[in-house]
């Protein structure tokens, strides 16, 4: 050890002095520097919650601290008489308060500049709620069967409904009940419904584009009507709906092509309207279709070309004219 010392210059010790100053300089500026600010991570997704109901998210997901300090957070609501927030901890509760919505900001902060996220809070109603207009809104003193509907009973002890483990109404089965009037809106509220069966009843007025909400939905019959307007090209939304009848109403003007997407889409018949123009390119899409009826309309007839020609080959069972 002794060489090395007895054989280096005095450049080379200041050298080394100044190497050393460095090092502990830099050391100092990370160890003791202005902590660096927290920052977000990924998005948050959009939330529903029914009115008066609260739903928690945990933030500790969507949120770091670049040196582990620990972070606090706020949050506000761009619209408190639809959506409340409050803090607890390291979550944001939002509580519904009145259908719509409202953009949720929450801010995470260790003392120095804050970061922050936006996600949408949407307010729904009840399931319970929204049989009690459904009731109503078509005339459910007259219905033929009407056993439990607006008690303080389980929705599963109400006549034609079925619900699941949750609680969550699942099945509306309203056939032949003698339903009047307008489909309610609020029935899009509803977001684990995967069944609604209104055949055969005396409805009248437009389709909701409401219905598209219902995420859930594998089963749309409105059959046997008198529903009137044109068919909501937001029914495409539906992505995972088997069977879609329309059949024996008085719909109006031409099919929306969005109704191509409906990827899923088993059995769709809109016979007996009175729809015009072509059926659109778009249903060449519908892969999973094996039975489509579209006779007795004003003038809706589907292509007469090669590509339609082979998709009519590859279903079970079609009728319904071809254009000139």
């Amino acid at each position: 050890m002794s060489a090395d010392y007895r054989h280096r210059t005095p450049g080379a010790l200041r050298l080394a002095l100044g190497v050393s100053v460095l090092v502990a300089v830099a050391a100092w500026v990370v160890g003791c520097g202005e902590p660096r600010p927290p920052v977000a991570v990924g998005s948050m997704p959009e939330l529903t919650v029914q009115v008066g109901s609260t739903e928690s998210v945990d933030l500790a997901g969507y949120f770091s601290d670049p040196d582990g300090d620990e972070l606090s957070y706020a949050a506000t609501s761009s619209d408190a008489e639809v959506a409340s927030v409050a803090i607890s901890g390291d979550s944001v509760a939002v509580t519904g308060a009145a259908i719509g919505s409202a953009e949720i900001t929450v801010t995470a902060s260790d003392g120095s500049s804050p970061a922050s996220q936006d996600f949408t809070a949407s307010v729904r109603l009840t399931d319970r709620r929204v049989l009690e207009i459904l009731y109503d809104e078509l005339g459910g003193d007259g219905w033929r069967e009407n056993t439990n509907w607006k008690t303080d009973k389980p929705l599963d002890e109400w006549t034609r409904v079925r619900t699941d483990l949750d609680g969550r109404v699942i099945t509306l089965y309203l056939q032949g009940l003698s339903l009047t009037g307008e489909i309610p809106p609020e029935l899009g509220d509803l977001s684990s419904l995967e069944e609604l069966h209104l055949t055969s009843n005396s409805l009248t007025g437009e389709i909701p584009p409401e219905l598209s909400n219902l995420a859930s939905l594998r089963f749309l019959e409105l059959d046997h009507n008198s529903l009137t307007g044109e068919i909501p090209p937001e029914l495409g939304n539906l992505a995972n709906l088997r069977f879609l009848y329309l059949r024996n109403n008085s719909l109006t003007g031409e099919i929306p092509p969005e109704l191509g997407d409906l990827s899923n889409l088993e059995r769709l018949d809109l016979s007996i309207n009175s729809l015009t123009g072509e059926i659109p390119l778009d249903f060449l899409n519908l892969s999973s279709l094996a039975l489509f009826a579209w006779d007795d309309n004003d003038g809706l007839c589907l292509p007469n070309t090669n590509e339609f020609d082979y998709w009519l080959e590859g279903l079970e069972g079609w009728v319904g004219p071809r254009c000139d």
